[in-house]
């Protein structure tokens, strides 16, 4: 798999969602560097805790699923489930609902069709 990333805009909620897929350590930081203000440079190294995949959300609810590997669509599903927490708790919606539901039908939609093209 060719190393990419993309986002993907949450439309109805304010922010969206940066997505790495088989990109190198250095690239992703560069990436990070440049979306992210100054003051949350120096969380971006949560990001590169060793694991296959990875969900963070910045403060300010920024937030990146990166995918050290070529991802399963496990992996993809699970990666996303964390996303939509992060973003549902994040403006206050606690209680697993169809706006959920929705939400992670969504982004597991659009982290395929990037993939795929």
């Amino acid at each position: 798999m060719k190393p990419k990333h993309f986002t993907i805009d949450y439309t109805i909620y304010p922010f969206n969602l940066l997505v790495s897929v088989c990109e190198s350590d250095n690239c992703v930081r560069k990436i990070l560097k440049d979306k992210l203000p100054d003051d949350l440079h120096s969380e971006i190294d949560v990001v590169f805790e060793p694991s296959v995949a990875r969900t963070v959300m910045f403060q300010g609810g920024a937030t990146i699923i990166r995918f050290s590997k070529e991802p399963s669509q496990g992996i993809i599903a699970h990666e996303a489930l964390h996303a939509v927490d992060f973003l549902m708790s994040n403006i206050g919606n606690l209680t697993v609902n169809e706006s959920w539901n929705y939400l992670l039908e969504y982004i597991i939609n659009q982290i395929n069709k990037n993939i795929n093209n």
